[in-house]
């Protein structure tokens, strides 16, 4: 099976997941997303995470890979969570690390 629809509206057929959504803004730069969210998932949130170096230096959370992975699942399922909530808001990182006050 495909993993394609085409849109009543426009007749294109659109491919699902962030691989389509890839190819069509490479496509047609002036495409505009709207909802994409469903397309964060705890296991895509998992694989990022896994992909980080492990021996990078701690973030502006001063926490390294080592530290946040003691209950990870857990902290993963509760971003996914608050990301699709519209809860979670990603704190400017020049505030954060003290630069701007």
């Amino acid at each position: 099976m495909k993993n394609t629809t085409v849109r009543t509206q426009d007749r294109v057929a659109v491919s699902f997941g962030l691989d389509g959504v890839r190819r069509r803004a490479e496509k047609d730069r002036s495409a505009k997303f709207t909802a994409l969210l469903h397309h964060i998932t705890a296991t895509l949130l998992r694989e990022s995470y896994y992909q980080l170096k492990r021996d990078a230096a701690a973030g502006v959370d001063e926490e390294t890979w080592r530290e946040y992975y003691m209950g990870h699942w857990d902290r993963i399922e509760n971003l996914r969570e608050r990301i699709h909530k519209g809860s979670y808001r990603a704190p400017p990182t020049a505030v954060k690390a003290g630069i701007y006050k």
